[in-house]
């Protein structure tokens, strides 16, 4: 791949990602406007609808993207992919709904329902984004995706900040009111931006049950690989009350940073393996995710132990209010996960590879250590100790993909690799020097 010919693409990937950090920041303030329970309902709204997504963007729209590249396929794809997409967003946003009062007493938490008649609502404004979304990352329409984040964030950024300066506290409803404006306004502008794009017929060779048959692995891996990250609290809201897990939500907000980073590498990993395994080129492929990782890696240990010794403790202290004084701790824990976190590199590695099924086989033991890593953490009954079951996950996988592409010989990856990225930033700077 030749760098020039991409530039704009990566430009915007670079400038949307700037949206994230941005809109980061600004959240930190609306969460030291929300009180601690408020905080912890608001998360647990978002995490159920971004697990639906998840779950429907795996079996449904990445058919979009799978499929979609023959032209003659296109707009049946579209279809199908769309039928699926409100289906199982529809379909799973009113099973929690209805069962919004067996949630509520198996948490022993009433104020869950305060929270379930919006999900519905929210997935409702959500499904045009997605799915319009889905269709400008197939035809590398970049620029449009930030656009479309850019309103999407845009609005929300407005918003809360109209609120800091006009009062001093949110409410849950206000909160929501604030995101789902946010996302229907995206909507409609991702719509209207993808017009051309919005075709539908049954012509076509591509029959429903290759989209299944391609989908299902993808789906449940993700389900499962996921359900860490998202629905941690519900595990956490069994053994802990809910203002300790809203100030676990303000500490997860913060390390958002760090998964946000990993998915910008992911962006750019994925599709160069992609390429280099279609080639049968070793070398490249190890070339390729050997710097990924060590850049990455090293990277995360400066800022880490930045973090660590003092710049989380002010970052804290000067954008939350002093409830949310212990998501510090929560958070510093968080930051071993974050020297696991580059090994998540290897998930794309090995879905790149084709071994979808020895794929799901370590995510499912990682998912185990993290659920029993939960519970042990809940029977303890120390709140502290909340963030170790999301360490122990992130660390079981990156331990088991590591042995894995090495014994299968995906990628040859040995422990001087992983600091690598030394090594070249020297000779780099050297070479710089010289000339």
């Amino acid at each position: 791949m030749q760098l020039q010919y991409h530039i704009g693409k990566i430009s915007w990937t670079l400038a949307d990602k700037v949206l994230y950090v941005v809109y980061g920041f600004v959240y930190l303030i609306q969460i030291s406007l929300l009180g601690t329970e408020d905080l912890a309902l608001f998360g647990f709204l978002i995490a159920f609808n971004t697990w639906i997504f998840v779950i429907s963007d795996s079996f449904a729209l990445q058919s979009i993207i799978q499929y979609g590249f023959i032209p003659e396929n296109r707009s049946k794809v579209n279809l199908y992919a769309a039928i699926l997409h409100i289906a199982i967003v529809g379909g799973l946003s009113l099973i929690v709904y209805m069962l919004g009062s067996v949630f509520s007493a198996v948490l022993s938490e009433p104020r869950f329902m305060e929270i379930t008649p919006y999900l519905p609502l929210l997935s409702l404004f959500m499904l045009p984004r997605t799915y319009a979304l889905k269709l400008m990352l197939r035809d590398h329409k970049i620029y449009k995706i930030f656009i479309s984040n850019f309103v999407f964030f845009g609005v929300m950024v407005f918003e809360i900040l109209n609120y800091k300066f006009s009062q001093s506290s949110i409410s849950l409803n206000e909160a929501i009111i604030i995101y789902l404006k946010g996302t229907a306004a995206s909507s409609v502008v991702a719509m209207l931006l993808s017009l051309k794009e919005l075709r539908f017929s049954l012509s076509g060779n591509i029959r429903i049950k290759q989209i299944v048959n391609f989908s299902l692995p993808f789906t449940f891996t993700n389900a499962i690989n996921t359900i860490p990250k998202y629905l941690d609290i519900v595990i956490l809201k069994l053994f802990f009350p809910l203002d300790q897990i809203g100030v676990y939500s303000a500490a997860k907000s913060l390390f958002k940073f760090f998964e946000e980073g990993m998915n910008g590498v992911n962006g750019l990993v994925y599709p160069a393996s992609v390429r280099n395994v279609t080639e049968e080129n070793a070398a490249g492929l190890k070339s390729i995710v050997s710097k990924a990782v060590s850049f990455t890696l090293v990277g995360f240990i400066i800022l880490s132990t930045i973090l660590t010794f003092g710049l989380a403790d002010f970052l804290i202290g000067f954008l939350m209010k002093s409830k949310f004084i212990d998501a510090s701790v929560y958070f510093k824990i968080m930051l071993i996960a974050s020297l696991f976190l580059p090994f998540n590199i290897l998930y794309f590695v090995i879905t790149a590879s084709g071994k979808h099924f020895d794929l799901m086989k370590i995510v499912s033991v990682s998912f185990i250590v993290a659920v029993i890593s939960f519970i042990i953490v809940g029977l303890i009954g120390n709140p502290f100790l909340m963030p170790f079951g999301y360490v122990a996950f992130y660390m079981s996988f990156s331990i088991l993909a590591f042995n894995y592409v090495n014994r299968s010989g995906i990628v040859e990856l040995r422990f001087r690799d992983l600091f690598r990225s030394v090594n070249d930033s020297l000779k780099f700077i050297s070479k710089f020097r010289k000339s």
